[in-house]
């Protein structure tokens, strides 16, 4: 319990579309949608500073908190190559030190929420929680 919620206290997320409304310090998470065409919420010295793992280079580079910046020329493409996928799967590591400030630009994959899914139905199926919804009802 108190692993998680050192996790959740040492991530930072990012949803409103205000240019540069979020700053970062040494050893810092930002979890950002930034969805928007014009703007993000990072300001581009802490993407070009950052570790940025996103869902999916292609998606996040024309709709991502690192589209802008990319298209710009603000950011160099070699910034923006390490996928989740990858990080999961242990092929790449999230962060190298303790103090590597890392970015997750979340454009969102449908098979990667469906993954997560069966997990959840499958974990909550075995412990016995939750409760059935028929949803056609």
């Amino acid at each position: 319990m108190l692993r998680r919620a050192v996790l959740i206290a040492a991530l930072a997320g990012c949803t409103a579309y205000q240019p540069g409304s979020l700053r970062q310090g040494p050893g810092s998470e930002a979890a950002v949608s930034g969805q928007h065409a014009t703007v993000g919420c990072l300001d581009v010295a802490i993407l070009r500073e950052a570790r940025i793992v996103l869902d999916d280079v292609a998606q996040a580079s024309e709709s991502g908190e690192v589209n802008v910046p990319l298209h710009r020329g603000d950011l160099a493409r070699s910034a923006v190559g390490v996928t989740l996928g990858r990080v999961v799967a242990g092929l790449e590591p999230g962060r190298r030190t303790d103090d590597e400030i890392t970015v997750f630009d979340s454009t969102g994959l449908a098979v990667q929420d469906l993954a997560l899914a069966r997990v959840v139905y499958r974990r909550a199926v075995e412990e016995n929680v939750g409760r059935e919804v028929d949803f056609l009802a």
